[in-house]
């Protein structure tokens, strides 16, 4: 491993060394003063001023003894998160870490990177997940655009990652967690300002990997759900080990700052008995779901469901139906809350918000009724957001008038580190307060006369596959680049039988000149697995409009396959046990048993 690089630290108080930083009291910040009498706030409630590590320190103080964390045998307390976190952050400090440097996790969703998430925002430092999925060209793409000296894993395997970024100074956490344990377990954290840059969420785009940054403010108030989802210290949530982190981030700190319990799922493939007898075993009221794997499970085993008294499913974009009606009845069916007065129906929250404006919105199903409507949104929303539907000159749309869905607030994201251009194009400011801003979704909804919005879904080529955020036009970019290639089109599609597909439309430069083999192979070295086309398909020509752009209603009417006699859909044989277990891995469906997959 390589040491960390030594840069100095400056501090508010710079005359101080850094063991003598005194610890926040956190009892006399939760209090104020209304004419004569002190009111303690609540756990749950917003402090202004506050940030989530505060947050997390507070329930250490009031409830120490309370678990905080649970992944397979291993069960965290609040103190005891709060300590490894406090140890980490003096050590990253005697090391030389900066103000707002942002320092990669490269881990797996799990209690791990939540103690290291914590280190790092308590010792002033940026936190910037780094998911390996994404696999290494396009980590590497990002680590240089955002300018990471430093980032942190937790699998030796994971060095292959970083190949393609050899100035990356990398830390094993188990190696700074055994040298950190001579450091004092008090209470530690710099006095910086809640402005400062606390998150850095990598994000694919059209001209490649981004970061979308955000303050201790703006992430205080994205991770405080606790009034609008009902979470609070006797709140047990599921989380999923290989949950994409663009909405695990949020949704964990969101828990943790309400004084939950947290239980993570580890298994590569998922198995519904092992879920049904952790949901059992640690009574687990609620879980984080994407849309894909909430569909995938119902498929498999509803009843997992039963136990449970509400289902938060993440949404980064409005597709015109996140879950099938079938799905969403059956659900609402399975869930059961249990009450002092009686068993009364669960719920499912819809919970919607790009990463830029994360957990803006929310759209509550309780009823079999609701299901029948599945392009309804209720806009509850949370924490003070703004919305917005505006058209294309940027005025407010009366009711019935198609716009775009537009989102403000203190939980806003400051911007895209280091592109000023891309900024300036999706922050735009608020019509009504010109001094705010706003983040154009890129999502459309008409208001209906009930006050409720009628998701339309999106004019662009920005999809969700398996809970990722994933631009058509970054796959098709990479595709033109590739030798042989004249041009090509990707169209995403879903469907029962393959599940969330992205076939692959191209057109050689001359006859022969594309091996499928060799190109397929290309994409996954330059790819994310998820950004993978499923199916590449050869044409002759693409199906162009007037203007030149690609016909995509046309290339949606095409099949998957070459209607072509001499080809057939070949099958897997033996590797489609494996093919149905990939599957689960990224929750994009089932292999039907009488179904072939084409290659």
């Amino acid at each position: 491993m390589y040491p960390m690089r030594s840069v100095s630290v400056r501090r508010e108080n710079a005359g101080r060394e850094t063991t003598d930083l005194e610890a926040p009291d956190l009892e006399a910040k939760a209090r104020t003063r209304d004419g004569e009498t002190d009111h303690v706030f609540s756990a749950t409630m917003l402090v202004p001023g506050w940030r989530v590590q505060e947050r997390i320190a507070f329930h250490a103080q009031r409830q120490p003894d309370e678990i905080a964390l649970v992944q397979g045998p291993v069960r965290l307390t609040y103190d005891q998160i709060n300590a490894r976190a406090n140890r980490l952050a003096r050590y990253f400090v005697s090391l030389g870490l900066r103000p707002a440097a942002p320092v990669g996790l490269c881990m797996r969703n799990g209690l791990v990177s939540m103690i290291a998430c914590l280190a790092v925002l308590k010792a002033g430092g940026a936190c910037v997940p780094l998911d390996p999925i994404m696999g290494p060209h396009w980590l590497a793409a990002f680590i240089i655009q955002a300018g990471i000296d430093v980032a942190i894993v937790d699998d030796h395997h994971a060095l292959d990652l970083f190949e393609d970024a050899p100035r990356l100074n990398l830390l094993d956490y188990e190696s700074i967690s055994a040298a950190a344990e001579l450091e004092s377990d008090a209470d530690f954290d710099i006095a910086w300002d809640t402005d400062s840059l606390a998150l850095i969420l990598p994000v694919s785009q059209v001209a490649g990997p981004r970061g979308v940054e955000m303050t201790h403010r703006a992430l205080h108030h994205c991770c405080d759900l606790a009034h609008g989802l009902d979470f609070s210290a006797a709140t047990v949530a599921l989380q999923m080990v290989f949950a994409p982190q663009e909405l695990a981030w949020f949704q964990n700190l969101s828990l943790l700052i309400a004084g939950g319990r947290l239980v993570f799922y580890g298994a590569i493939w998922p198995e519904t008995a092992e879920i049904a007898n952790l949901i059992r075993s640690e009574t687990i009221d609620t879980s984080f779901l994407t849309p894909s794997l909430c569909g995938w499970l119902l498929d498999e085993d509803p009843s997992l469901f039963a136990p449970l008294e509400r289902v938060v499913i993440g949404e980064q974009d409005l597709a015109p139906v996140p879950l099938a009606p079938i799905h969403l009845r059956i659900l609402l069916r399975q869930l059961v809350k249990r009450g002092v007065k009686g068993a009364t129906k669960g719920e499912i929250v819809l919970l919607y918000g790009p990463a830029e404006a994360p957990a803006a919105l929310m759209t509550r199903l309780w009823h079999e009724d609701d299901a029948d409507d599945v392009t309804r949104i209720v806009p509850e929303p949370l924490n003070n957001a703004r919305v917005q539907l505006l058209d294309t000159r940027r005025r407010p749309c009366p009711d019935g008038v198609l716009g775009e869905i537009c989102l403000g607030g203190e939980g806003l994201a400051s911007g895209y580190r280091r592109d000023e251009r891309l900024s300036q194009q999706s922050f735009i400011p608020d019509p009504a307060q010109p001094e705010d801003k706003l983040f154009r979704t890129g999502d459309y909804a008409r208001r209906r006369l009930d006050g409720t919005f009628e998701r339309l879904g999106r004019l662009d080529e920005k999809v969700i596959l398996s809970g990722y955020r994933v631009e058509l036009k970054a796959i098709e970019r990479v595709l033109r680049a590739q030798k042989g290639v004249a041009d090509a089109v990707c169209d995403y599609r879903r469907s029962r039988a393959y599940g969330e597909s992205v076939i692959a439309f191209f057109v050689e430069a001359s006859p022969g000149a594309i091996n499928e083999t060799r190109l397929l192979a290309a994409l996954r070295r330059l790819l994310p697995p998820f950004m993978v086309p499923d199916f590449l398909r050869k044409l002759e020509t693409l199906p162009l409009l007037p203007d030149g752009h690609p016909d995509r209603q046309a290339l949606a009417a095409l099949p998957m396959f070459a209607p072509s006699p001499k080809q057939r859909q070949p099958s897997f044989g033996m590797s489609k046990e494996f093919l149905r277990g990939a599957l689960r891995r990224f929750g994009l469906g089932r292999v039907p048993e009488d179904k072939a997959i084409s290659g």
